[in-house]
């Protein structure tokens, strides 16, 4: 079957690749094998070789033996995010203020592909605490924000998310039946405050 990008010639697919093998770094979050790589990503293992040789030698990856991890020139790329987006630089003083407030994490996320995207947090000073940072994305079915971001769409979304999205348990509370779920944002809906508030 044919993407879209495959009828697009302006669509470069090397740089396609090339991005493919970088978020795999995030989602293994551990140094990474040429074959680990390829599963993740769904590319074939010459095809990643390139790509993880062309990180390597513009600095943004290295090598250790068989084994890839990323540079901290890597960190570049999601700041060009961070230093032009205006949402996330105005909410962050925000986040502060209401983190001093009621003495909770607070975070600032948006839907993208599927997926709740932190881009600002403010953090409680806490012994324990979870392993949630800007950058990390989480399925919108699983996440109380995700929640929110969905509750705000049109039913018609909401079914069209469920229908297309491979939903498995994160942990042993996850709600997994996609009716359960429209349920749930429905009456998220219906109370509407905390669906504005947060978006």
């Amino acid at each position: 079957m044919e993407t879209p990008q495959e009828n697009d010639p302006d669509f470069m697919m090397s740089l396609a690749r090339g991005l493919a093998v970088l978020r795999c770094f995030a989602d293994e979050q551990r140094p990474m094998t040429i074959a680990q790589a390829s599963r993740l990503t769904g590319l074939s293992r010459p095809a990643v070789r390139r790509c993880l040789h062309t990180l390597v030698s513009l600095g943004y990856a290295a090598r250790d033996e068989s084994r890839y991890t990323l540079r901290p020139k890597a960190l570049a790329l999601g700041y060009a995010y961070l230093s032009s987006n205006t949402l996330a630089q105005r909410a962050q003083p925000l986040l502060d203020r209401l983190r001093d407030d009621i003495h909770e994490s607070c975070s600032l996320g948006v839907l993208e592909e599927g997926e709740v995207y932190y881009v600002a947090r403010a953090e409680t000073s806490r012994i324990m605490s979870i392993s949630l940072r800007v950058g990390s994305r989480l399925p919108l079915y699983a996440t109380s924000m995700g929640r929110v971001l969905l509750a705000a769409l049109p039913r018609a979304e909401q079914e069209a998310y469920l229908r297309t999205t491979a939903i498995t348990p994160l942990t042993s509370r996850t709600q997994t039946d996609p009716a359960t779920l429209l349920e749930t944002l429905g009456a998220w809906r219906q109370l509407r405050w905390p669906v504005e508030r947060q978006l």
